[in-house]
């Protein structure tokens, strides 16, 4: 059923709820989670999530399997619901791993760690690492370092993102031996072609000079042809004079960098941008700003969400009911590859045409960008409102699954942990009415 209000389309949906993932029997109903889980990460399809956990007891609900006290990642396969321990190398990691991406295929997962154990010859110290795991072989490599040598980055790396075939990463880094000639003594953004063994700096205006200030993060198109990311350098474009953080795109083919985080007249943002996500093709890149002339009209005084469409030159508002202005920060958004969907959390609480009955904490809505509907993804076992917050979403390739933290404790039945858990909410069909929800962060066979 469709309702109307104003210019939005609002859909009531279906709910089922899998409490415990299907195929999953007693043993994975108990023990519940012993610490939390965040940051998930989704294949093109939806049937891979990787996560990252600070709970010793996943893996077939023995803490002895994992005892390093340390935050994980874990690959959790769906269809067949099991689990497996991604960052170690046969012994337990003597440090945390955080920043998880993955592959198309789920084959390749890429994650920051500052365990010094987990590959050979790691010798800068409890400096973060970007690794990247090979789910067919198990194999462990490191990403951040320079050249088929190999050398290693001499300061932190972080913020990895992985290229749908899995031959590219880009990441974030400190380090200023990734490539020569690296004097700025910031942050950059590169680029490490797997295939090729080269790492090249992509935070760089169109001819390649370096930038005058930090960039943050950054998000590697699925097809691999486009980095996007946030910079506080002044010098990446022509007439960059907003003294703020801004959002770009590299084409990685001809090395021309552009500004995302402009008006549809090609202003600049009046206040500060920073990266969400890119759709497949580099076409549509989303971000969130506090920026008021981004489009008209925007006079909530809050963060917004917004996308870019680098080929038609617009930019458009997605935490945005009908005429209805968000009253609170939106934030924390991906988009599918066809840039038909985008899910972001907001705090906002006249989103939704059902009164918000869990206050200000964060929820997850989608954005439909055919009919400009919003519609509430974090719900509980009824299609209700959640009784936590729900936060760093992610959506399957294919836009059929969506992927959320939460520390609400009735998105399905039997969560008692009290920590936040990693929960999947799967359209069924294509209308996009039914939909099932599972939990994934718990004890789960080990595949």
């Amino acid at each position: 059923m469709r309702l109307r209000l104003g210019l939005s389309v609002v859909v009531a949906v279906a709910t089922t709820v899998l409490g415990v993932p299907a195929g999953a029997g007693a043993a994975e109903v108990d023990p519940q989670p012993d610490g939390m889980s965040y940051a998930p990460a989704m294949s093109a399809d939806g049937r891979w999530v990787a996560f990252v956990s600070e709970a010793s007891n996943l893996l077939g609900g023995d803490p002895s399997a994992d005892p390093n006290g340390f935050a994980d990642v874990f690959l959790v396969d769906t269809q067949t619901s099991t689990t497996r321990l991604v960052s170690s190398a046969g012994v337990p990691a003597d440090g945390d791993s955080l920043d998880v991406d993955i592959s198309a295929d789920g084959r390749y997962v890429v994650f920051e760690t500052f365990a010094t154990n987990i590959v050979p010859g790691d010798a800068n110290g409890a400096a973060g690492d970007i690794v990247l795991y090979d789910a067919d072989t198990g194999a462990l490599s490191l990403v951040s370092r320079r050249g088929v040598a190999g050398v290693q980055g001499d300061d932190e790396s972080f913020a990895p993102t992985i290229s749908g075939d899995g031959s590219k990463v880009a990441f974030g880094s400190r380090a200023t031996n990734l490539i020569g000639n690296d004097t700025n003594r910031k942050a950059d953004i590169f680029v490490r072609d797997l295939v090729a063994g080269a790492t090249s700096r992509v935070s760089t205006d169109s001819s390649g000079r370096q930038p005058n200030n930090t960039s943050f993060d950054a998000a590697i198109s699925p097809d691999g042809g486009f980095v996007a990311l946030s910079s506080l350098a002044s010098n990446l474009v022509n007439g960059d004079t907003n003294g703020a953080r801004d959002v770009f795109l590299k084409n990685l083919s001809t090395g021309k960098m552009t500004r995302a985080s402009v008006t549809n007249g090609e202003r600049q943002a009046s206040s500060s941008s920073g990266l969400e996500d890119i759709s497949a093709n580099g076409r549509w890149v989303v971000f969130s700003s506090y920026a008021s002339n981004l489009v008209k009209g925007d006079d909530n005084n809050k963060g917004d969400v917004f996308v870019r469409d680098r080929i038609d030159g617009t930019t458009l508002r997605a935490s945005r009911r009908g005429a209805t202005d968000a009253n609170g920060d939106s934030f924390g958004a991906a988009i599918s590859d066809d840039g038909a969907y985008i899910v972001f959390g907001t705090r906002a609480t006249n989103l939704d045409i059902d009164p918000d009955d869990n206050g200000v904490v964060t929820d997850v809505f989608e954005y439909r960008a055919a009919t400009k509907a919003v519609v509430r993804v974090s719900v509980d076992a009824t299609g209700g409102w959640t009784d936590g917050a729900s936060y760093d979403a992610a959506i399957a390739g294919d836009g059929s699954v969506v992927t959320f933290a939460s520390l609400a404790t009735d998105v399905v039945a039997g969560d008692l942990d009290g920590v936040d858990d990693v929960f999947t909410h799967t359209w069924v069909g294509d209308t996009r009415v039914e939909r099932e929800l599972a939990w994934w962060s718990r004890a789960l066979p080990v595949a």
